[in-house]
């Protein structure tokens, strides 16, 4: 089975899948039941930060020392609570009253006290770690522990934990394969737990995916890989060929880790964060605000906004409910977008005014025809015009096949520039879902993808259009070559792939000789 994410850490790893049980503290000793037991606990987790980098072993101790704890454990431990019942009682206080804070600092914090109880508990119960070779599936899980458990891993998935968290960072600096899967894959950590998490897997920290029992075919293609990457501010620039690596963010907090990674850029902004699961579109001031802290994350540095695209996988604003087909084939992106014109301007002014003195371009998603463009373009007038801004670059996302064959069109429209966004124009190319797509089909090793995109590639330069890549196929090492023979100017891949791309993208420019432009 194939679960796709988000790609965190390059590399390939293969294994059995692994998670601890869930700690509850049963198993621990009878007598530790005091505070000072508690402390005990707690000075063993404070011992065991010290393997960490300086920064995060201080930012531990220090909460784990923060006095909430004490006040917590105190409490439920004279209301006659159990201490691994006063440790969960306190852990999950504290961090709901955190997650009602407004500060976006502390909001954070909340995850790490909730790791933190979670590994107080498993010390209490004397929790057995993984075997060699095991994929961690990691939820609640702490960068301490994971910095114990590191030598019998050969991969991580993190399971609704954000790509910037700390155990991410820790697992970027030792090397492990990483991917962050959202809230769906829990019954993945279920087999994690269980008898089922002892068949193979590979995990693939290059596209962002985990297949469950693979087929021989894709085992015998997939070796492992591990990379560590460290980061890289210098643009790849090799006998006067640039490649810009920028970064597809999709949330504003993705923002700062692809810029201490070195990202040129922001290739792909996903808009949807604020819309998904939503009834109503989201006040003008929230949605602005978000855009302005990605803003200053990169100031200087051109940041491409794809502007919503509903529809599909992704529902909100109560499109379910409009009595549309909203489905892969139906009235998504930018389709979607031009039939509630006064929602899309209200977006768009958004992002006029969020990105404000920024080098900020627009870019419109499943684009089929010119005509459709257009509309759009005068739709970003009228916001700029409310905004008191000038409209900015507009461009396209090459998701189906049609719009390939008609780029002169749109630079006749003022289309400026196109990003192929491979996943999507992969789905319509072999007309395969792409959430279902069977492995004998690889858009990353298939001629006639290859002989497609080089050929609409060419098509975008002769139309004058500056050309990036936005989807999985960015971060494919069988498709570097294919993208530099094309003379793609950008390639835009997750963040954690960034330092890794630009190494790539210097080696084969060097030893290829394709080095001009």
């Amino acid at each position: 089975m194939r679960y796709q994410g988000v790609a965190v850490v390059p590399g390939v790893s293969r294994g059995h899948l692994w998670a601890p049980s869930r700690a509850n503290g049963a198993n621990g000793a009878p007598e530790a039941a005091g505070f000072a037991s508690f402390e005990a606990l707690r000075q063993r987790f404070i011992d065991g930060a010290g393997a960490l980098p300086e920064d995060l072993r201080a930012m531990y101790e220090a909460i784990a020392l923060d006095p909430m704890w004490d006040e917590g454990i105190a409490a439920h431990l004279d209301a006659s609570d159990s201490l691994p019942a006063a440790i969960r009682a306190t852990a999950k206080e504290i961090s709901a009253t955190l997650e009602g804070l407004d500060d976006p600092y502390l909001r954070a914090r909340a995850a790490d006290f909730t790791q933190i109880g979670a590994q107080l508990l498993r010390l209490h119960e004397g929790a057995a770690g993984p075997r060699p070779d095991s994929i961690l599936c990691a939820r609640d899980i702490s960068a301490v522990e994971l910095a114990q458990w590191s030598a019998q891993l050969s991969g991580v998935v993190l399971i609704e934990v954000a790509p910037t968290a700390h155990v991410a960072i820790v697992a970027r600096g030792l090397g492990l394969p990483t991917i962050a899967l959202g809230g769906s894959s829990n019954g993945l950590y279920s087999t994690a737990q269980g008898p089922g998490g002892e068949a193979a897997s590979i995990l693939n920290g290059f596209e962002g995916w985990l297949e469950t029992a693979p087929p021989p075919e894709l085992a015998a293609r997939y070796r492992p890989e591990r990379i560590t990457a460290q980061p890289d501010p210098l643009p790849v620039s090799v006998g006067g060929r640039a490649i810009g690596v920028y970064a597809n963010v999709n949330f504003p907090d993705d923002a700062p880790l692809a810029a201490g990674l070195g990202a040129d850029g922001i290739g792909l902004l996903r808009t949807e964060f604020l819309y998904v699961d939503r009834p109503q579109q989201p006040p003008l001031e929230e949605e602005r605000a978000a855009y302005a802290r990605v803003a200053a994350t990169f100031s200087g540095r051109p940041i491409v906004v794809r502007t919503l695209d509903l529809g599909g996988d992704k529902l909100g604003m109560g499109i379910e409910r409009d009595g549309l087909d909203h489905g892969m084939l139906g009235v998504r992106g930018i389709r979607l977008s031009l039939r509630r014109p006064d929602a899309f301007g209200q977006h768009l002014r958004a992002i006029l005014e969020g990105f404000a003195g920024a080098d900020v371009r627009l870019m419109f998603p499943m684009v089929t025809l010119p005509e459709e463009f257009a509309q759009a373009r005068d739709l970003v007038g009228l916001a700029a015009r409310r905004a008191g801004a000038a409209p900015p670059p507009l461009g396209i996302m090459v998701e189906v096949p049609a719009a390939a064959y008609a780029f002169e069109a749109f630079a006749r429209e003022g289309c400026s520039f196109v990003s192929f966004g491979t996943n999507d124009l992969a789905q319509y190319f072999f007309a395969s879902d792409r959430t279902k797509i069977d492995s004998a089909i690889d858009p990353n090793t298939n001629a006639a993808f290859h002989a497609f995109v080089s050929d609409a590639v060419a098509r975008a330069k002769r139309a004058g259009l500056e050309v990036g890549v936005c989807g999985e196929a960015a971060s494919s090492a069988a498709m570097t070559s294919v993208w530099i023979e094309c003379g793609v100017d950008e390639l835009s891949v997750a963040p954690g792939l960034i330092p890794w791309l630009k190494a790539r993208l210097r080696n084969e420019l060097s030893t290829s000789g394709k080095v001009n432009t």
